[in-house]
């Protein structure tokens, strides 16, 4: 459904009247999500998760590599084109707090897309989107603006805007990170429950290792503009190969009182200056296993270990006993 090939996303910043610098958000990935699958990026804030989300719905432009949808290359499309484009694939805002208009009602949010797309029998559509997300009896929402309602409700709003033109494709961004804990798994199991239904195709984007677990079918580790381990998330959780992806595992709270004071392996510091990327690997500033001479040289290449799992680190190829 969805391929990208070795897509950059560069952004210029000013810095002063004449001086200009360049901000690699993204830098070179490659993936692809299979019709009816879900992907999810996992990695920290300011990684370019976001930036990859709106490249494969041609919100941004790579300035090199391309981008497929359903066979078809949209890196290039004319305007026309992308608006048709563009009634399959939709997205689901982070924050239902300012992605929903304040002056709208929730009929009037819903039936924005319609209205854009110039499709008929928006009442119908309407209904059906909110029956979906399970606002029922729809009449008791229709009428009511975004202050009025819970941040799980307009979480679900968010989602029946995105459902209302039938796509095909959905990115996911961070859906649930804004909405309180006792409703992040009722709107995950709503999404897979829709998938289910609709044969969805899902880019997840979230920080959260942890849910990636249980929603995706695949998970890519995004570090600094780059995939650096990618795999089933099963397998990348439970045995974690690159340092980043173990760090964000260590991460994870403890449940289990009885293990709260066991040693972490937490790494120090802050992702480096996208502006200034390190030279070599571009995690080797903060990574523990650090081999002078070798990650602060060559940038490691993402490769194939085994099955489907894949890595970018040369501690797989130079110390198998890490």
């Amino acid at each position: 459904m969805i391929r990208v090939e070795r897509a950059k996303v560069y952004f210029e910043v000013r810095k002063g009247f004449f001086k200009r610098d360049i901000v690699k958000a993204v830098d070179g990935v490659s993936f692809k999500i299979d019709k009816g699958k879900t992907l999810a990026l996992v990695g920290e804030s300011g990684c370019g998760k976001t930036t990859l989300g709106k490249l494969t719905l041609r919100l941004v432009k790579p300035i090199e590599g391309r981008v497929f949808f359903d066979g078809l290359d949209i890196t290039n499309l004319k305007e026309k084109e992308l608006k048709e484009f563009r009634r399959k694939a939709q997205i689901i805002f982070q924050d239902p707090y300012s992605s929903l208009d304040p002056t709208q009602n929730v009929y009037q949010i819903v039936e924005e897309p319609l209205l854009i797309h110039k499709v008929g029998e928006k009442k119908e559509r309407v209904y059906k989107a909110l029956e979906d997300v399970k606002l029922i009896p729809q009449e008791d929402f229709l009428g009511k603006y975004p202050h009025q309602l819970s941040g799980g409700q307009r979480q679900r709003v968010s989602i029946a805007r995105a459902l209302v033109l039938e796509p095909n494709y959905i990115v996911a961004d961070e859906p649930v990170s804004m909405i309180d804990a006792s409703s992040r798994a009722e709107i995950l199991f709503l999404l897979k429950e829709l998938q289910a239904k609709k044969n969805l195709t899902f880019l997840y984007i979230t920080h959260d290792i942890a849910t990636a677990k249980y929603f995706a079918d695949e998970i890519a580790v995004m570090y600094l503009g780059k995939i650096v381990e990618y795999g089933n998330p099963q397998e990348v959780i439970k045995e974690p190969k690159h340092p980043y992806t173990q760090a964000l595992i260590e991460a994870i709270p403890e449940p289990e009182p009885k293990n709260k004071d066991r040693l972490r392996k937490i790494i120090g510091g802050e992702p480096p200056n996208p502006i200034n990327v390190p030279k070599g690997c571009r995690f080797h500033p903060r990574c523990p296993y650090f081999m002078k001479d070798i990650c602060d040289t060559k940038e490691p290449e993402l490769k194939r270990v085994e099955g489907k799992r894949e890595i970018s680190c040369y501690l797989y190829e130079f110390r198998r006993d890490y």
